[in-house]
């Protein structure tokens, strides 16, 4: 799996060019899934209080703005 740091840089390129992504992400019920996605934001996140680094990005199967928490993103690519 990748390191966070290339996790984030990859996701910063691709915002900064915008540039869609192709995540695989693990759901809670511990499934995988692929997703392609244009990024918007990442960075620090809070969700029920906790604070977790995070992608909020438009999911471009579901045409809806979605967010993934970075540690359960697996893998990240560009299109």
């Amino acid at each position: 799996y990748i390191p966070v740091q290339e996790k984030l840089k990859i996701i910063k390129n691709a915002i900064d060019s915008q540039q869609i992504l192709i995540i695989t992400y693990l759901k809670r019920t511990d499934e995988k899934s692929t997703r392609k996605v244009l990024p918007i934001y990442v960075g620090e996140m809070v969700y029920n209080e906790k604070k977790f680094l995070g992608l909020k990005a438009l999911d471009l199967a579901k045409n809806e703005e979605r967010h993934f928490r970075l540690d359960r993103i697996l893998d990240v690519e560009t299109e």
